[in-house]
């Protein structure tokens, strides 16, 4: 395990902010402090930013082509990665704000850290579900191992997996094999819920 302290990890995300080829980033097992989390936010927040210019001159270069997919597969981090750590409200509440702005982001690997019950059920300051449940580009959020994350939770985060999963591919996206965790979905009590709501 390797201490990563708040300048290191700024100045790696400093260099990565305008890098469009990179789309897995993995800091697992780096003891990261959740005093640290706004770092992370920044990161997705910059690579948002990067990814809409991105797609504005790619638009500009394809206007006049008929079914055009210039807004589609755009580069950039799709594949968060930080697995035993020591993130948790700080991080949520950051990391919540980067995803109302991010719609590139597909994986958000998140077990073993300290998000507590009272945090990913907290509808005030956090709204964990409320905020995921308005994303439509990720699909495999993976909280296992952390105290909040419980049955009812990841009923509700697998409602919201399946159906990102189902508009990519309707906008013609690949979906790859790592960012469909059969681990988090509850796909059999998930079908029979969508199927008994359109009865």
């Amino acid at each position: 395990m390797v201490d990563l302290e708040r300048d290191s990890l700024i100045a790696l995300t400093d260099g990565l902010k305008e890098n469009q080829s990179l789309t897995h980033l993995d800091l697992s097992y780096n003891n990261l402090k959740d005093s640290i989390s706004d770092v992370f936010g920044r990161l997705l927040s910059q690579q948002a930013q990067n990814r809409d210019h991105v797609k504005w001159k790619r638009e500009l270069r394809l206007m006049n082509i008929v079914g055009s997919n210039a807004s589609k597969n755009v580069p950039g981090l799709k594949e968060l990665v930080l697995t035993h750590n020591k993130l948790g409200p700080c991080f949520l509440r950051a990391m919540m704000k980067a995803i109302k702005e991010d719609n590139n982001l597909r994986v958000l690997d998140l077990r073993r850290n300290k998000f507590t019950t009272n945090v990913l059920t907290d509808t005030q300051d956090y709204n964990f579900i409320k905020t995921m449940q308005l994303n439509e580009a990720i699909t495999n959020i993976d909280l296992r191992e952390n105290e909040g994350y419980n049955r009812q939770m990841k009923f509700q985060l697998s409602l919201v997996m399946i159906r990102n999963i189902d508009l990519l591919r309707a906008e013609g996206v690949m979906v790859k094999g790592n960012w469909f965790n059969k681990h988090v979905l509850m796909l059999n009590e998930t079908i029979h819920s969508t199927q008994h709501a359109s009865i």
